[in-house]
């Protein structure tokens, strides 16, 4: 993967940060491997600006805003290669009764089936935050914040045998709310 970041700090007072990722994984196919995840967060310390410096300082030690948004890709739920149709070796066939058979193999037998749509699972995330400081012996924070999933990577459990094979991880298109 790459990485990059930027920040800036403007006397203390207005706060900027930009990050972006570029991630690649052999889980999935050559044309889904990458994925692209920007974020940034912004602040506002209230308390360094000099009027609230002036009228307030010595009660309000610290105001703070701030806001963040961001995009996440996981491929956690994914197995490793689950593009590619495996096969395993074992055991053998016998034909005939067990004194008189005779034993023919390796016998082969089809692993998870290959999942050639499978992606990343993506999440957008939000977070608005407000700290305040009171006399330098009162800290109060509150944050609200909200994410968004979608392409959640799940292996259906409910399978028949009549299938004949398991399945590997599928992406639910549906999006998903965490919280709020």
């Amino acid at each position: 993967g790459f990485f990059g970041r930027v920040y800036y700090d403007y006397d203390s007072k207005y706060l900027l940060e930009v990050n972006a990722r570029y991630d690649g994984t052999s889980r999935y196919r050559a044309d889904k491997r990458w994925v692209w995840t920007p974020s940034f967060s912004l602040g506002w310390r209230l308390s360094e600006e000099s009027f609230i410096k002036k009228h307030l300082g010595d009660v309000l030690t610290n105001a703070k805003i701030r806001y963040s948004w961001g995009k996440v890709g996981s491929d956690a739920g994914a197995s490793r290669w689950n593009y590619i149709q495996s096969f395993t070796s074992g055991d053998h066939l016998t034909l005939g009764t067990d004194a008189t058979g005779h034993n023919w193999g390796p016998l082969y037998t089809e692993g998870s089936i290959a999942n050639l749509g499978s992606t990343w699972e993506k999440s957008t995330k939000q977070n608005l935050g407000i700290e305040i400081g009171l006399w330098n012996k009162l800290s109060l924070t509150l944050d609200l914040f909200d994410e968004k999933r979608r392409d959640i990577l799940m292996t259906p459990n409910t399978t028949s045998s009549i299938a004949g094979a398991t399945f590997n991880s599928l992406n639910r298109s549906e999006e998903r709310r965490v919280g709020k």
